[in-house]
Protein backbone atom coordinates (compact mmCIF):
# COMPACT_ATOMS: atom_id res chain seq x y z
CA UNK A 1 0.00 0.00 0.00
CA UNK A 2 2.87 2.22 0.99
CA UNK A 3 4.74 1.89 -2.46
CA UNK A 4 0.81 2.63 -4.13
CA UNK A 5 0.87 5.59 -2.63
CA UNK A 6 4.64 6.40 -3.23
CA UNK A 7 3.81 5.65 -6.71
CA UNK A 8 1.11 7.51 -7.05
CA UNK A 9 2.55 10.26 -5.44
CA UNK A 10 5.10 10.63 -8.30
CA UNK A 11 3.06 9.95 -10.90
CA UNK A 12 0.84 13.35 -10.17
CA UNK A 13 4.20 15.10 -9.38
CA UNK A 14 5.17 13.98 -12.94
CA UNK A 15 2.03 14.72 -14.41
CA UNK A 16 2.18 18.40 -12.39
CA UNK A 17 5.78 19.15 -13.46
CA UNK A 18 5.01 17.82 -17.06
CA UNK A 19 2.20 20.71 -17.08
CA UNK A 20 4.26 23.41 -16.00
CA UNK A 21 7.20 22.22 -18.19
CA UNK A 22 7.99 23.69 -21.55
CA UNK A 23 11.12 23.32 -23.81
CA UNK A 24 11.74 25.03 -27.46
CA UNK A 25 14.47 24.84 -29.89
CA UNK A 26 14.89 27.00 -32.55
CA UNK A 27 17.54 28.62 -34.37
CA UNK A 28 19.00 29.96 -38.10
CA UNK A 29 21.69 29.17 -40.51
CA UNK A 30 23.61 31.55 -42.94
CA UNK A 31 26.18 30.71 -45.20
CA UNK A 32 27.67 33.56 -47.42
CA UNK A 33 30.09 34.52 -50.24
CA UNK A 34 30.57 37.86 -51.95
CA UNK A 35 33.17 39.88 -54.03
CA UNK A 36 34.00 43.15 -52.28
CA UNK A 37 35.45 45.67 -54.28
CA UNK A 38 37.91 48.89 -52.73
CA UNK A 39 36.81 52.55 -52.96
CA UNK A 40 38.79 54.42 -55.71
CA UNK A 41 39.97 56.84 -53.21
CA UNK A 42 40.58 54.90 -50.44
CA UNK A 43 44.29 53.73 -51.64
CA UNK A 44 44.82 58.23 -50.35
CA UNK A 45 44.31 56.53 -47.07
CA UNK A 46 45.82 53.31 -46.50
CA UNK A 47 43.77 50.98 -48.19
CA UNK A 48 45.63 49.48 -50.70
CA UNK A 49 44.02 46.85 -52.04
CA UNK A 50 41.58 46.67 -55.09
CA UNK A 51 39.58 43.79 -54.97
CA UNK A 52 39.07 40.37 -52.74
CA UNK A 53 36.56 37.68 -51.36
CA UNK A 54 34.96 37.09 -48.44
CA UNK A 55 33.35 34.17 -47.00
CA UNK A 56 30.67 34.15 -44.12
CA UNK A 57 29.30 30.79 -42.50
CA UNK A 58 26.95 31.65 -39.06
CA UNK A 59 24.34 30.17 -36.76
CA UNK A 60 22.28 30.80 -33.80
CA UNK A 61 21.02 28.16 -31.23
CA UNK A 62 18.56 28.85 -29.55
CA UNK A 63 16.95 27.47 -25.98
CA UNK A 64 13.94 28.17 -23.90
CA UNK A 65 12.90 26.32 -20.65
CA UNK A 66 10.27 27.44 -18.84
CA UNK A 67 8.76 25.68 -15.57
CA UNK A 68 6.69 27.30 -13.46
CA UNK A 69 7.61 31.14 -13.17
CA UNK A 70 11.27 30.40 -13.64
CA UNK A 71 12.78 30.82 -17.23
CA UNK A 72 16.01 30.31 -18.85
CA UNK A 73 16.70 31.89 -22.57
CA UNK A 74 19.93 30.46 -24.29
CA UNK A 75 21.29 31.65 -27.54
CA UNK A 76 24.85 30.27 -29.15
CA UNK A 77 25.88 32.20 -31.46
CA UNK A 78 28.95 31.02 -34.05
CA UNK A 79 30.89 32.50 -37.12
CA UNK A 80 33.53 31.82 -38.92
CA UNK A 81 34.30 34.72 -41.43
CA UNK A 82 37.73 34.29 -44.28
CA UNK A 83 39.03 36.71 -46.20
CA UNK A 84 42.72 38.27 -46.91
CA UNK A 85 41.50 41.54 -45.81
CA UNK A 86 41.94 40.43 -41.80
CA UNK A 87 45.71 40.69 -42.44
CA UNK A 88 46.45 42.32 -39.20
CA UNK A 89 49.84 44.27 -40.38
CA UNK A 90 47.63 46.49 -42.50
CA UNK A 91 44.59 47.47 -40.33
CA UNK A 92 42.01 47.29 -42.88
CA UNK A 93 38.70 48.71 -42.52
CA UNK A 94 36.42 46.59 -45.21
CA UNK A 95 36.30 43.80 -42.47
CA UNK A 96 33.97 46.30 -40.26
CA UNK A 97 31.46 46.48 -43.25
CA UNK A 98 31.00 42.82 -44.18
CA UNK A 99 31.36 41.41 -41.33
CA UNK A 100 28.74 43.94 -39.47
CA UNK A 101 28.31 43.67 -36.54
CA UNK A 102 32.13 42.78 -35.85
CA UNK A 103 31.13 42.01 -32.22
CA UNK A 104 27.74 40.47 -30.99
CA UNK A 105 28.01 41.58 -27.09
CA UNK A 106 27.08 44.99 -26.77
CA UNK A 107 27.71 45.46 -22.83
CA UNK A 108 30.44 42.69 -22.05
CA UNK A 109 31.09 41.64 -18.22
CA UNK A 110 31.16 38.38 -18.53
CA UNK A 111 33.35 37.49 -22.24
CA UNK A 112 31.93 33.80 -22.72
CA UNK A 113 33.26 33.84 -25.96
CA UNK A 114 36.34 32.03 -27.97
CA UNK A 115 37.93 34.14 -30.55
CA UNK A 116 40.63 32.94 -33.14
CA UNK A 117 42.46 35.34 -35.15
CA UNK A 118 44.76 34.54 -38.02
CA UNK A 119 45.73 36.76 -41.28
CA UNK A 120 43.07 35.91 -42.95
CA UNK A 121 40.17 34.54 -40.42
CA UNK A 122 38.04 35.17 -37.57
CA UNK A 123 36.21 32.14 -35.91
CA UNK A 124 33.86 33.25 -32.98
CA UNK A 125 31.85 31.13 -30.77
CA UNK A 126 30.09 33.17 -28.40
CA UNK A 127 26.99 32.35 -25.41
CA UNK A 128 25.25 35.40 -26.36
CA UNK A 129 22.43 35.01 -24.29
CA UNK A 130 21.88 33.55 -21.25
CA UNK A 131 19.41 34.54 -18.75
CA UNK A 132 17.66 33.25 -15.66
CA UNK A 133 13.55 35.37 -15.45
CA UNK A 134 11.78 34.87 -12.64
CA UNK A 135 8.33 36.27 -11.97
CA UNK A 136 4.78 36.29 -13.02
CA UNK A 137 2.45 38.84 -15.35
CA UNK A 138 3.02 41.38 -12.77
CA UNK A 139 6.44 41.63 -12.48
CA UNK A 140 9.92 39.96 -13.47
CA UNK A 141 13.73 39.85 -12.65
CA UNK A 142 16.47 39.15 -15.06
CA UNK A 143 20.11 38.03 -14.70
CA UNK A 144 22.65 37.13 -16.80
CA UNK A 145 23.00 38.47 -20.64
CA UNK A 146 20.24 39.60 -22.20
CA UNK A 147 18.80 41.27 -25.52
CA UNK A 148 17.53 44.27 -25.66
CA UNK A 149 15.04 45.96 -28.17
CA UNK A 150 12.76 48.49 -28.71
CA UNK A 151 12.00 51.61 -30.95
CA UNK A 152 11.05 51.58 -34.70
CA UNK A 153 14.10 52.89 -35.82
CA UNK A 154 15.12 51.59 -39.37
CA UNK A 155 18.59 52.74 -40.31
CA UNK A 156 19.35 55.08 -37.18
CA UNK A 157 17.60 53.78 -33.73
CA UNK A 158 19.03 56.37 -30.99
CA UNK A 159 16.12 55.31 -28.75
CA UNK A 160 18.02 52.19 -28.02
CA UNK A 161 21.48 52.01 -26.91
CA UNK A 162 21.94 48.21 -27.02
CA UNK A 163 21.09 47.03 -30.16
CA UNK A 164 22.48 48.28 -33.69
CA UNK A 165 20.25 48.64 -36.53
CA UNK A 166 21.08 45.52 -39.25
CA UNK A 167 19.01 47.19 -42.05
CA UNK A 168 22.39 48.00 -44.23
CA UNK A 169 23.94 44.62 -42.99
CA UNK A 170 23.85 41.20 -45.12
CA UNK A 171 24.00 39.00 -41.58
CA UNK A 172 20.51 38.76 -40.60
CA UNK A 173 18.99 37.30 -37.48
CA UNK A 174 22.35 38.26 -35.46
CA UNK A 175 21.32 40.37 -31.90
CA UNK A 176 23.13 41.73 -29.66
CA UNK A 177 23.30 40.32 -26.14
CA UNK A 178 24.04 42.97 -22.81
CA UNK A 179 25.56 41.97 -19.25
CA UNK A 180 23.45 42.70 -16.40
CA UNK A 181 19.77 43.13 -14.69
CA UNK A 182 16.59 44.09 -15.05
CA UNK A 183 13.74 44.28 -13.71
CA UNK A 184 10.11 44.55 -15.37
CA UNK A 185 7.32 45.94 -13.53
CA UNK A 186 3.62 46.34 -14.17
CA UNK A 187 3.88 43.91 -17.53
CA UNK A 188 0.17 43.90 -17.74
CA UNK A 189 -0.82 47.98 -17.52
CA UNK A 190 -0.65 49.99 -20.39
CA UNK A 191 2.47 51.47 -18.89
CA UNK A 192 5.13 49.07 -18.27
CA UNK A 193 8.62 50.06 -16.73
CA UNK A 194 11.94 48.11 -17.32
CA UNK A 195 15.10 48.89 -15.40
CA UNK A 196 18.03 48.01 -16.70
CA UNK A 197 21.73 47.91 -14.28
CA UNK A 198 24.59 46.78 -16.63
CA UNK A 199 28.47 46.41 -16.80
CA UNK A 200 30.58 46.64 -19.61
CA UNK A 201 34.44 45.70 -19.63
CA UNK A 202 34.82 46.21 -22.96
CA UNK A 203 34.61 50.06 -22.77
CA UNK A 204 37.85 50.11 -20.65
CA UNK A 205 39.71 47.80 -23.06
CA UNK A 206 39.04 44.62 -20.42
CA UNK A 207 41.26 46.30 -17.97
CA UNK A 208 39.33 45.24 -14.88
CA UNK A 209 36.96 47.84 -14.39
CA UNK A 210 33.58 47.93 -15.30
CA UNK A 211 31.49 50.85 -16.84
CA UNK A 212 28.12 50.64 -15.33
CA UNK A 213 24.79 51.46 -17.11
CA UNK A 214 21.71 52.61 -15.05
CA UNK A 215 18.71 52.96 -17.73
CA UNK A 216 15.22 53.38 -16.92
CA UNK A 217 13.21 52.99 -19.80
CA UNK A 218 9.18 53.38 -20.18
CA UNK A 219 6.92 51.44 -22.99
CA UNK A 220 3.79 53.16 -22.68
CA UNK A 221 0.48 52.18 -24.74
CA UNK A 222 -0.62 55.67 -24.50
CA UNK A 223 -3.99 54.88 -27.13
CA UNK A 224 -4.12 51.56 -29.51
CA UNK A 225 -2.65 53.35 -32.32
CA UNK A 226 0.08 55.63 -30.55
CA UNK A 227 3.05 54.02 -28.42
CA UNK A 228 5.52 55.81 -26.46
CA UNK A 229 9.07 54.76 -25.53
CA UNK A 230 11.18 56.94 -23.11
CA UNK A 231 14.72 56.31 -21.69
CA UNK A 232 16.31 57.97 -19.16
CA UNK A 233 19.97 57.20 -17.16
CA UNK A 234 23.59 57.08 -17.37
CA UNK A 235 25.43 54.39 -20.30
CA UNK A 236 29.00 54.26 -21.57
CA UNK A 237 29.95 57.48 -19.36
CA UNK A 238 27.00 59.62 -20.71
CA UNK A 239 23.78 60.67 -19.24
CA UNK A 240 21.09 59.33 -22.11
CA UNK A 241 17.39 60.77 -22.40
CA UNK A 242 15.00 61.09 -24.74
CA UNK A 243 11.76 59.74 -26.46
CA UNK A 244 9.85 58.20 -28.94
CA UNK A 245 6.23 58.62 -30.09
CA UNK A 246 4.42 56.45 -32.62
CA UNK A 247 1.31 56.67 -34.54
CA UNK A 248 -0.15 53.70 -36.44
CA UNK A 249 -3.15 53.12 -38.87
CA UNK A 250 -4.38 50.71 -41.33
CA UNK A 251 -1.61 50.85 -43.98
CA UNK A 252 1.70 52.14 -42.30
CA UNK A 253 2.91 54.33 -39.32
CA UNK A 254 4.69 57.27 -38.62
CA UNK A 255 7.37 57.55 -35.31
CA UNK A 256 9.52 60.31 -33.78
CA UNK A 257 12.68 60.12 -31.55
CA UNK A 258 14.72 62.55 -29.90
CA UNK A 259 17.94 61.20 -28.18
CA UNK A 260 20.06 63.55 -26.11
CA UNK A 261 23.61 62.24 -24.65
CA UNK A 262 25.56 65.21 -22.16
CA UNK A 263 29.26 64.93 -22.52
CA UNK A 264 31.14 62.96 -21.48
CA UNK A 265 31.15 62.44 -17.31
CA UNK A 266 34.82 61.26 -17.00
CA UNK A 267 36.07 64.07 -19.12
CA UNK A 268 37.05 67.54 -18.68
CA UNK A 269 36.01 69.66 -21.66
CA UNK A 270 34.59 72.99 -21.75
CA UNK A 271 33.41 72.86 -25.40
CA UNK A 272 31.78 69.43 -25.16
CA UNK A 273 28.41 70.36 -25.65
CA UNK A 274 27.27 66.67 -25.35
CA UNK A 275 25.04 64.76 -28.31
CA UNK A 276 21.77 65.47 -29.73
CA UNK A 277 20.26 62.81 -32.26
CA UNK A 278 16.60 62.96 -33.62
CA UNK A 279 14.62 60.74 -36.10
CA UNK A 280 11.52 61.06 -38.27
CA UNK A 281 10.31 58.26 -39.69
CA UNK A 282 7.50 57.56 -42.06
CA UNK A 283 5.92 53.62 -43.60
CA UNK A 284 3.45 53.28 -45.68
CA UNK A 285 1.96 50.30 -47.69
CA UNK A 286 1.68 52.06 -50.98
CA UNK A 287 -0.13 49.04 -53.04
CA UNK A 288 -0.67 45.57 -51.64
CA UNK A 289 3.10 44.40 -52.91
CA UNK A 290 5.29 47.36 -52.21
CA UNK A 291 5.77 49.04 -49.22
CA UNK A 292 8.29 52.07 -48.14
CA UNK A 293 9.58 53.25 -45.88
CA UNK A 294 11.53 56.94 -45.22
CA UNK A 295 13.32 57.98 -42.90
CA UNK A 296 15.48 61.40 -42.26
CA UNK A 297 17.08 62.58 -38.88
CA UNK A 298 20.47 63.09 -36.93
CA UNK A 299 23.38 61.25 -35.64
CA UNK A 300 25.74 63.15 -34.15
CA UNK A 301 29.21 61.88 -34.33
CA UNK A 302 31.80 63.29 -31.55
CA UNK A 303 35.47 63.57 -33.16
CA UNK A 304 37.00 64.18 -29.57
CA UNK A 305 35.81 61.40 -27.89
CA UNK A 306 34.59 58.66 -30.50
CA UNK A 307 32.34 55.66 -29.93
CA UNK A 308 33.81 52.72 -29.99
CA UNK A 309 33.62 50.55 -32.74
CA UNK A 310 31.26 48.11 -31.61
CA UNK A 311 28.59 51.20 -30.79
CA UNK A 312 29.10 52.25 -33.80
CA UNK A 313 26.31 52.16 -36.64
CA UNK A 314 26.75 51.12 -40.16
CA UNK A 315 27.36 54.60 -41.97
CA UNK A 316 29.58 57.33 -40.24
CA UNK A 317 26.72 59.54 -41.24
CA UNK A 318 25.42 62.34 -39.51
CA UNK A 319 22.62 64.09 -41.42
CA UNK A 320 20.82 61.67 -43.57
CA UNK A 321 18.04 60.81 -45.89
CA UNK A 322 17.30 57.31 -45.98
CA UNK A 323 14.73 55.31 -48.25
CA UNK A 324 13.66 51.75 -48.02
CA UNK A 325 11.20 49.74 -50.95
CA UNK A 326 10.05 46.24 -50.41
CA UNK A 327 8.23 44.80 -53.53
CA UNK A 328 6.63 41.37 -52.72
CA UNK A 329 6.23 39.48 -56.13
CA UNK A 330 4.24 36.30 -54.29
CA UNK A 331 4.70 34.77 -51.35
CA UNK A 332 8.47 33.30 -52.16
CA UNK A 333 10.05 35.74 -54.35
CA UNK A 334 10.51 39.65 -53.17
CA UNK A 335 13.40 42.61 -53.63
CA UNK A 336 14.38 45.15 -51.26
CA UNK A 337 15.99 48.47 -52.81
CA UNK A 338 17.17 50.59 -50.61
CA UNK A 339 19.41 54.22 -50.06
CA UNK A 340 21.14 56.49 -47.95
CA UNK A 341 22.28 59.85 -48.33
CA UNK A 342 24.46 62.06 -46.14
CA UNK A 343 22.86 65.58 -46.88
CA UNK A 344 26.30 67.63 -45.82
CA UNK A 345 28.64 65.76 -47.74
CA UNK A 346 26.28 64.57 -50.73
CA UNK A 347 27.27 60.90 -50.28
CA UNK A 348 25.13 58.50 -50.96
CA UNK A 349 24.95 54.63 -50.61
CA UNK A 350 22.81 52.20 -51.96
CA UNK A 351 22.01 48.44 -51.56
CA UNK A 352 19.24 46.04 -53.37
CA UNK A 353 18.68 42.44 -53.01
CA UNK A 354 16.59 39.83 -54.51
CA UNK A 355 15.06 36.61 -52.25
CA UNK A 356 14.01 33.80 -53.26
CA UNK A 357 12.47 31.39 -50.85
CA UNK A 358 12.58 27.68 -52.00
CA UNK A 359 10.61 26.34 -48.98
CA UNK A 360 9.22 27.63 -46.17
CA UNK A 361 12.25 27.38 -44.03
CA UNK A 362 14.79 28.27 -46.74
CA UNK A 363 16.00 31.41 -48.68
CA UNK A 364 18.95 32.25 -51.50
CA UNK A 365 19.33 35.88 -51.55
CA UNK A 366 21.73 38.29 -53.99
CA UNK A 367 22.58 41.24 -53.19
CA UNK A 368 24.73 44.20 -54.29
CA UNK A 369 25.88 47.14 -51.94
CA UNK A 370 28.25 50.30 -52.24
CA UNK A 371 28.54 53.91 -52.57
CA UNK A 372 27.58 55.57 -55.82
CA UNK A 373 28.55 58.83 -55.02
CA UNK A 374 31.57 59.78 -53.09
CA UNK A 375 31.82 62.04 -50.46
CA UNK A 376 32.32 66.03 -51.92
CA UNK A 377 35.50 66.32 -48.88
CA UNK A 378 38.41 64.94 -49.97
CA UNK A 379 39.87 64.32 -46.82
CA UNK A 380 36.90 62.46 -45.34
CA UNK A 381 38.53 59.09 -44.77
CA UNK A 382 35.74 56.99 -42.79
CA UNK A 383 32.96 58.02 -45.73
CA UNK A 384 35.58 57.62 -48.82
CA UNK A 385 36.85 54.32 -47.54
CA UNK A 386 33.38 52.43 -47.36
CA UNK A 387 33.85 49.06 -49.56
CA UNK A 388 31.44 47.42 -52.05
CA UNK A 389 30.03 44.50 -52.61
CA UNK A 390 28.32 41.84 -54.51
CA UNK A 391 27.12 38.69 -53.20
CA UNK A 392 24.99 35.55 -52.70
CA UNK A 393 23.61 34.49 -49.17
CA UNK A 394 21.92 31.10 -48.52
CA UNK A 395 19.99 31.62 -45.11
CA UNK A 396 17.47 28.56 -43.40
CA UNK A 397 15.81 28.57 -40.21
CA UNK A 398 14.71 25.43 -38.22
Amino acid sequence: MINFIALLFLLISFSVCAKEFDIEFAGSFGLQAKSIENSLTADNFGQDWKKDEAYIGYANMDVKLELYHNKIDANWFVRHSQSDLYDQDKDYVAPFYFAFPNKVVSRNVFKLRKIDRTDDSVTESILNQFIYEWGDEDTSFVFGRMFIEFGEGYFFNPIDPFMLPLSLSTLQGVQQGNDGLSFHFDKRSDLQVNLYLLGDKQFTDYDGRITRTILLHGDWDYTKQTHINYILGEDQKRHKYGFEIKHSFDTGLIYAQAVRHSQRLDKEEEDDKGLQHYLLGYEKDLTRNLTSRLELGRHEIDDTFPEAEYERNFLPIEDFIGLSNMYRFNDRNFAILQGLTDTKTQMLYLQSSFTHRLKKYFEIKLFAKGVVARSKDDDDSQQRTIPREFGAAFQSQF
